[in-house]
């Protein structure tokens, strides 16, 4: 065995070796190197399953799920219709209400309020609504709630709040006892990505996770379609909240910082978090990014809070009753979550804005070279569109974030900390601010930059058109001197013919 590699070593290091022949045997090498990882690896699997899994009595669930839509004034006609229809369906249950009239109304009259809309409920589910639809809902789903927001005239939302069955929604915490070995992942151009189990837990709890907030964003785009619905593929902002049994959720202080949670993240190693100053229990925290982008990454705020912990605090005056899905303690606890939601949504479409415009001036600038005045006008046409939707409903966002008022309503106040090991001067804003500041900041880069590029396409625009009508004048300057030729030639010719 040991001849035939240096052999394969040989051939590998020698130029005269055909490139087919060198591929294989570089994916040959690269596949007894997996092997051999593996082997070597393996050992420490059983190891590494138990120091990841939940503790007897630990668990953790994801009891609700909040996403959002934002409508600008290009999606507020499809709105309208889809209110239309909702009213329908309510009149049909006796409790007509004309949700379309009251949303133009409210556009109007420019009033900020909300509406709360009909709620849907799968059937046989155990929420009692009588108001609630039937209607066919993601799995483990118990009902779904909408609220629509007038946020300034020109902007709107609809913030769903999904409740998880209880049985369905404890599985996330069964995902950290799952039983992985680890393996390897050949690569096509060779070498292998070693999967051992911890990362396969994270990976399976980031995915499991990304799987709800894509079926919510799909049921939302397919009742309420706006604003982030337009991309295909792409989830709506999203806000989670998980209730633990047994441990503290993103604990600095506990041995190794909770690393044995750290598959389902909820481990105190990274990033700020904030505690809510009314009911302590509660957390929220940055969703963490896997390492590995290619499990891609959600626009996800995680508020957290352990179940014992919220039984004995006074100021919530509820109690989680062990094996029973409690709705109206969860019920207080989304009126803590909620408004978050709808500002956390807010901050994402100035981002996706930011996204949009980088994509058109990236396209634009692979075939500028080859630009016609045909490109440009249709440039900025796509511009004006951008514009529209997106300039005067930012620039009415930046006015209702900087509203104390406005933007503070109904916000419970929850103070930032790091963890240990970040320098004593390293400080953070309450979260509302954090997300407020980050919105301007993002704001007013988007309209800096769309305001510099639109100048430049115009002036572009311009100096081709001018281009473009000089080539037309030295066409027709052409063609009038071939006219004159032609008409010398003719009478010419006549004049033969008359001699």
């Amino acid at each position: 065995m040991g001849r035939v590699q240096a052999i394969e070593s040989r051939a590998l290091q020698s130029r005269m070796t055909p490139e087919l022949i060198r591929t294989l045997l570089i994916r040959r090498d690269s596949r007894r190197w997996a092997r051999h990882t593996v082997e070597h690896s393996r050992p420490r699997d059983e190891q590494q399953r138990v120091s990841t899994a939940l503790l007897p009595g630990d668990g953790a669930r994801l009891a609700r799920l909040w996403v959002a839509e934002i409508f600008t004034p290009l999606d507020f006609p499809n709105i309208s219709k889809q209110l239309d229809v909702l009213s329908g369906r309510s009149r049909e249950m006796g409790a007509f209400r004309d949700y379309a009239e009251e949303f133009r109304k409210a556009r109007r009259a420019s009033i900020a309020g909300w509406i709360t809309l009909p709620s849907f409920k799968r059937r046989g589910s155990r929420y009692f609504n009588p108001n609630a639809m039937v209607e066919k809902l993601p799995p483990g789903v118990e009902h779904v709630g909408f609220r629509l927001t007038m946020v300034t005239p020109s902007v709107a939302a609809i913030v769903a709040e999904l409740t998880y069955s209880e049985d369905f929604s404890r599985r996330f915490g069964r995902l950290a006892n799952r039983h992985y070995q680890t393996w390897a992942e050949s690569r096509p151009g060779g070498g292998f990505v070693l999967h051992g189990v911890e990362r396969q837990k994270e990976r399976a709890a980031f995915e499991w996770r990304s799987q709800r907030v894509a079926e919510a964003s799909g049921l939302l785009a397919k009742h309420f379609p706006g604003f982030f619905a337009r991309e295909e593929g792409v989830n709506h902002p999203a806000v989670e909240l998980i209730l633990t049994a047994g441990f503290l959720p993103w604990n600095y202080m506990a041995p190794n910082r909770g690393s044995r949670y750290r598959a389902l993240g909820l481990d105190g190693v990274l990033g700020p978090q904030w505690v809510c100053g009314r009911a302590t229990a509660l957390r929220a925290k940055l969703a963490d990014i896997p390492t590995d982008r290619m499990w891609g990454s959600v626009d996800t705020l995680v508020f957290a809070a352990r179940e014992d912990e919220i039984d004995s605090d006074p100021p919530l005056g509820f109690r989680l009753r062990p094996n029973q899905h409690d709705f109206e303690a969860l019920g207080f606890l989304g009126d803590t979550v909620e408004p978050f939601a709808l500002r956390w949504a807010l901050y994402r479409l100035v981002v996706r804005s930011g996204e949009r415009f980088n994509g058109l001036r990236d396209g634009i600038a692979l075939r500028v070279s080859k630009a016609t005045s045909k490109d440009f006008l249709r440039l900025r046409d796509d511009l004006l569109r951008l514009g529209v939707e997106n300039g005067h409903a930012i620039g009415e966002i930046v006015e209702y974030a900087n509203s104390d008022r406005d933007w503070n309503f109904e916000l419970q106040d929850f103070s930032g900390s790091f963890p240990p090991g970040y320098p004593p001067s390293a400080t953070i804003d309450s979260l509302g601010e954090f997300v407020k500041l980050n919105l301007l900041r993002e704001a007013d880069r988007l309209v800096r930059t769309e305001g510099e590029f639109r100048d430049l396409m115009s002036t572009s625009a311009e100096m081709t058109n001018a281009a473009f009508n000089a080539r037309l004048q030295g066409k027709f300057y052409i063609l009038a001197i071939l006219s004159l030729v032609v008409a010398l030639v003719a009478l010419y010719v006549s004049y033969l013919s008359l001699k």
